[in-house]
């Protein structure tokens, strides 16, 4: 090949198809001489031992634009032959000669710069019998015999989807091995689609920077199995279809997402735990955030799903395989990582279980040797082509070459002018004489190092990543991978690496795929769609269609910024941006009733009146129909006769139970829970049992809720009102004074609720047990709940004894103008005895009904469990608080309850420290979940952990959840009032599915509606300042708890009015020193005046630490409902009064 042609090959312009038809034609397929063979061959190293085949995918850019390629570093990936990505200069030049002489075979298609390259073997056995780098004439011969009998061959009329390895016609088998790999692959021979047939058939694979597990090593892949994530058939997923009117030509833009696995690509890959499943959970602050529960226990951290790509279109909630990246591209954790680096960590251990240190490497205490010294001084591209091919093991005899340092200078200042040259003629690839590459090739044998000694060579890694700004202003988080690391830091422990992830298939679509948000007008001034921005950042911005816009809507599409729209995800290709369909505006959104009905619609919550079919169901169709005939009091208890009486929230309408209580001769009392009977009025499999089966909890916002139930059932049928006779399922218990059970009966009952009090009705007479009161029926039922207490407190004391945790979290209330829906003050809810003695009794029927289901159906209870805690977390959460001088035992439900029962007796930490624990201790705690306990693998599975028992079920409020409806028709069946149930427990567990996810919905609801009036009072007010308690300190933010309202927020410190950017210190337990700057904070006068009385300047350092108080200023945003969190300058002196406002029950 003449070196004209040579330079030619590098130039950025190759792959077009002007300068293919040059090459052809200027003999391109000439043998090379053998100073240019001996040139690249010199910078070629021996593969391993076994002289596996290695092989990559580049693109023609990458081929022919001087490009340096990826080394086996970062990007690094596993092909086929399960071997690293890497390709040296020999293997590009004959991949260059290749592509441009063999171009009658690709049948003239049009390369772009993105086209991949076939995967094509490529040989390893270039060290030659004549030497390293030598020519090797019987090699030449053999090569040369190769292409002759090839070119006698008539061309391929067809390139197949696979490269037919044992094809006659397949020109690679002739200039690269044969590999056994992968199966055959048949396709139609008149297909036209040999891009998408031929060459990217491994596309997925060979770009990903993973390790392929066998799974992967069938060509192609599927979709998800739906509308939404279909391709055309014969076309390949990686690439964009054309538009109508193109030719049928594709275009070689590639694809944002990679389509997901085959549905049997998955069950092999799970079965050989290549791949892993778990519900996905995207950060609701920074949705390039995602995670999913660490499949190896919950003593790891969790695996971290970085970025949308990696997210490949799952959304929160769903459930997704997913398949673990490469060790290069786990994230790096900090803390553990400069613990290693200062030698402070002693996690690993040896076969004997003693704890070792894997030292770091300190390459600054070593001086460069000569050798060390020439290839820091080598142009970057010699460098960079030398680092990207592996280390050779050699004998001791090459390995003696040494060479002086003037030789060695010489030597790199011929490479400089060689790069010099190039650089001027636009050339990549550096070629050197054959001085310089017997050299170079002597130089690189001299850096091997013998096999006893296990050294790493590793490539210099890139500049450290910097925190970035998003378009809030906000700075994001920033990870650093093991990729971004100096290559000395490479060999730390996998304890300070978190595992990343890929998502490959989602295995369910949990997600509603519903949001509320705005309508925006592309800025490319396309009119075929507009762009719906969701106020969920979870959520993906979707194009939505000209034909179902407003009218009109690009006349004046500012106009439409002041409503809230409605749209779900209907399709989600391989495109950045997804396909919605928009429903209609719900309001202004300026509009409280608007915003919550985009919280209820975005969390998948029916809110339609119930359908007069349904409602048709129902046996009468008002109260005044309802009579108790005796043939119901001859089949039921009657317990009409007894002082029963319900405590519960002030204007509630779901009463679903009431108690009473009665004391024995003997010192004994008789217990009753009576709770609605629901199941009697709610027939099975009817369309109302439907409606309540797909709502399956009433959703409780602010203002309102949205029922499960119709009012007619839950209110007038069912309820258990005040002096009205009532059905119902209830447990009555003989109790020892000690609160033991001493007997225990459960039936259907008839009742009538002799007092409704509230929580503030019972609270009062608790706190003043002499009040008097003139209404005999309530100064019996005062008596009635003093001993109710007595009793409470026995049994209570009892549980701690055996062990339980409750991690009370605050809620608050808003009180209403008259005749408005809009909040003129808030409230904070301080958990009282009275709701404390309601919920004792509640857990006791609980456990008791959990017990007799579990005994009378093994394989079909419905239960309510809790998993054990993330341990990792908690072990995490452990270790910090014990470093801030609160140590406790995290290996027991009993020893965490005592631990935080002691923090909340002391005066010192009741206001603070004890809000922030409770705060992290719930954090690593696990969500309860329905469950049916045929389903299990045993009784471990069925323990709830907080409250320390084997089994527990949902009973006692069937109006308002519906597993407890299903709870009660179990419970009838075994009681023998119904007959047995005939369902299976596949049925059942599905039951249990729905009712975990609508939970879920129901609590996002409550305090996405807490937080909108709260938003709404703030704008009304101004500001709301509140104290908050520091919960967790990051490089430029830090969280804080506010224990009156139930919320945790964000300090951003760019936000704040600092003189200088603050000072974070990243140890275990991480500070952050701030500098305000007086002369812009109008806060604390006093002590401004005081600085400059004294002629200082008016700075102040104020440090923020773990449970530190900090006086907080909520203050409203442009947009709607929303607000931001700022701090004001405080010192010690003021810790005194803001302890004081925690205490106080005031909010607003």
């Amino acid at each position: 090949m003449t070196t004209k042609v040579m330079k030619r090959f590098n130039k950025k312009n190759f792959y077009k198809k002007n300068l293919l038809r040059d090459l052809e034609a200027q003999n391109s397929k000439e043998s090379l001489g053998t100073e240019q063979l001996a040139m690249l061959e010199g910078l070629r190293k021996k593969s391993d031992e076994t002289s596996k085949t290695k092989t990559g995918r580049i693109t023609m850019k990458e081929l022919f634009g001087g490009n340096e390629l990826n080394a086996a570093d970062s990007k690094m990936s596993m092909n086929t032959y399960n071997n690293p990505l890497y390709l040296d200069p020999f293997q590009i030049l004959q991949m260059q000669i290749l592509m441009a002489s063999q171009k009658h075979n690709f049948n003239n298609m049009n390369f772009g710069q993105d086209f991949m390259v076939p995967q094509m073997p490529l040989p390893t056995g270039r060290l030659t019998p004549s030497g390293v780098g030598m020519h090797d004439a019987d090699y030449a011969k053999r090569q040369a015999k190769s292409t002759s009998s090839y070119q006698k061959r008539p061309p391929s009329a067809s390139f197949t989807r696979s490269f037919d390895r044992s094809c006659n016609t397949d020109f690679m088998n002739h200039f690269f091995p044969t590999s056994q790999a992968e199966p055959q692959k048949v396709v139609d021979k008149n297909s036209n689609k040999h891009l998408s047939n031929g060459l990217n058939s491994y596309h997925y694979e060979m770009n990903r920077n993973t390790q392929t597990s066998r799974v992967n090593t069938q060509a192609g892949y599927g979709n998800k199995g739906n509308s939404s994530f279909s391709n055309s058939k014969g076309t390949n997923p990686n690439y964009i279809k054309s538009p109508p009117g193109n030719n049928g030509k594709m275009s070689s833009r590639k694809l944002f997402f990679v389509p997901y696995m085959t549905h049997e690509q998955v069950a092999r890959g799970i079965k050989n735990n290549a791949l892993v499943t778990g519900t996905i959970r995207v950060n609701q602050r920074n949705y390039e955030e995602s995670y999913i529960d660490n499949p190896e226990g919950d003593d790891q951290i969790d695996v971290l799903i970085l970025g949308l790509h990696d997210r490949n279109r799952a959304l929160h909630g769903d459930t997704v395989v997913v398949k673990y990246k490469e060790r290069i591209n786990w994230v790096v954790r900090e803390n553990l990582y400069q613990s290693w680096r200062n030698g402070k960590l002693n996690v690993v251990v040896d076969d004997n279980g003693q704890p070792i240190s894997i030292p770091p490497v300190n390459e600054a205490a070593a001086p460069l040797s000569e050798v060390d010294e020439l290839l820091n001084f080598m142009p970057a591209t010699f460098r960079s082509r030398l680092e990207k091919i592996e280390t050779v093991e050699v004998g001791s005899e090459e390995a003696e070459h040494s060479y002086d340092r003037n030789a060695l200078l010489s030597i790199a200042a011929g490479m400089e002018t060689v790069r010099r040259a190039n650089m001027a003629n636009d050339a990549g690839l550096c070629h050197l004489n054959e001085e310089q590459c017997t050299g170079m090739r002597k130089l690189h044998i001299s850096r091997v190092p013998h096999a006893e000694d296990g050294e790493l060579h590793c490539p210099e890694s890139p500049n450290s990543r910097k925190p970035q700004l998003n378009a809030s202003g906000i700075r994001k988080t920033v990870f650093r991978t093991l990729a971004d690391m100096a290559p000395e830091d490479w060999g730390m422990p996998d304890v300070c690496l978190q595992k990343t992830a890929e998502v490959v298939y989602i295995k369910e679509q949990r997600h509603t795929r519903m949001a509320v948000g705005q309508l925006k007008p592309l800025q490319d001034g396309n009119k075929n769609f507009a762009l719906f921005s969701p106020s969920d950042p979870r959520m993906p911005r979707m194009m939505i269609p000209a034909d179902q816009l407003p009218d009109k809507f690009y006349d004046n599409p500012t106009e439409y910024n002041k409503f809230v729209f409605v749209a779900r995800l209907v399709e989600w290709g391989n495109q950045q941006f997804s396909r919605g369909k928009l429903y209609r505006p719900i309001g202004l959104t300026t509009e409280i009733d608007a915003q919550s009905k985009g919280i209820l619609m975005s969390n998948g919550v029916e809110f339609k009146d119930f359908s007069a079919t349904a409602l048709s169901y129902l046996p009468f169709l008002s109260a005044d129909q309802f009579e108790i005939t005796s043939q119901d009091v001859a089949s039921r208890k009657d317990y009409r006769s007894e002082r029963t009486f319900s405590i519960d929230p002030a204007g509630s309408k779901d009463l679903d139970d009431v108690i009473h209580i009665k004391k024995n001769e003997d010192g004994s009392y008789e217990v009753g829970v009576h709770i609605a009977d629901v199941s009697h009025f709610l027939d099975p499999k009817t369309e109302l049992d439907e409606w309540a089966q797909r709502r399956a909890e009433t959703v409780y916002l602010v203002d309102k809720c949205i029922p499960m139930l119709p009012s007619i059932l839950a209110e007038e049928l069912c309820g258990l009102s005040q002096d009205a006779d009532r059905f119902a399922m209830s447990i009555v218990w003989n109790l020892s004074k000690d609160g033991e059970i001493v007997d225990e009966w459960i039936g259907r009952t008839i009742v009538k609720n002799k007092a409704q009090l509230s929580y503030e009705q019972a609270n009062e007479i608790l706190e003043n047990p002499a009040k008097s009161f003139e209404n005999k029926v309530m100064a019996e039922v005062k008596e009635d709940l003093l001993e109710l207490a007595k009793l409470h407190k026995v049994i209570n004391q009892r549980r701690k004894d055996e062990g339980y945790l409750f991690l009370p979290q605050a809620s608050i209330n808003f009180k209403f103008t008259p005749g408005s829906e809009a909040p003129m003050a808030v409230t904070m809810n301080k958990p009282k005895l009275a709701k404390e003695i309601v919920q004792e009794f509640m857990i006791m029927a609980n456990i008791c009904v959990a017990k007799k289901l579990e005994k009378s159906y093994p394989k079909l209870a419905l239960l309510r469990r809790q998993p054990q805690p993330k341990q990792k977390i908690l072990n995490d959460t452990v270790d910090m608080c014990s470093k801030l001088g609160y140590s406790f035992d995290g290996s027991s439900v009993k020893s965490m309850a005592a631990f935080l029962d002691e923090l909340k007796s002391k005066p010192e930490t009741k206001s603070t420290v004890y809000h922030v624990v409770n705060q992290l201790v719930a954090k690593p705690m696990q969500a309860s979940q329905y469950i049916c306990s045929g389903l299990t693998k045993g009784e471990s599975e069925c323990k709830h952990y907080a409250l320390n028992v084997a089994f527990y079920a949902h009973f006692t409020s069937p109006i308002r959840r519906y597993a407890d409806i299903m709870v009660h028709r179990l419970l009838s069946a075994s009681l023998g009032y119904t007959a047995e149930p005939s369902m299976s427990a596949t049925e059942m567990e599905l039951i249990c599915k729905k009712s975990n996810e609508n939970r879920v919905g129901a609590k996002n609801c409550k305090n996405a509606s807490n937080e909108l009036y709260l938003g709404y009072l703030i704008k009304e007010l101004g500001k709301l300042e509140q104290i908050g308690v520091v919960t967790a300190i990051q490089e430029q933010s830090f969280e804080v708890y506010f224990p009156k309202l139930g919320l945790t927020k964000r300090v951003y410190s760019n936000r704040l009015r600092l003189t200088k950017d603050p000072e974070y210190e990243s140890t275990p337990v991480p500070s952050m020193t701030i500098q305000w700057d007086f002369s812009a904070n109008t806060h604390n006068t006093s002590r401004e005046e005081e600085k400059a009385a004294e002629g200082k300047p008016q700075t102040f350092d104020q440090t923020i630490k773990m449970f530190s108080p900090v006086r907080c200023v909520l203050s409203p945003t442009v947009e709607p409902f929303k607000f931001q969190t700022t701090i004001v300058p405080t010192g010690d002196s003021d810790i005194t009064a803001m302890l004081n406002e925690l205490n106080s029950e005031a909010v607003y």
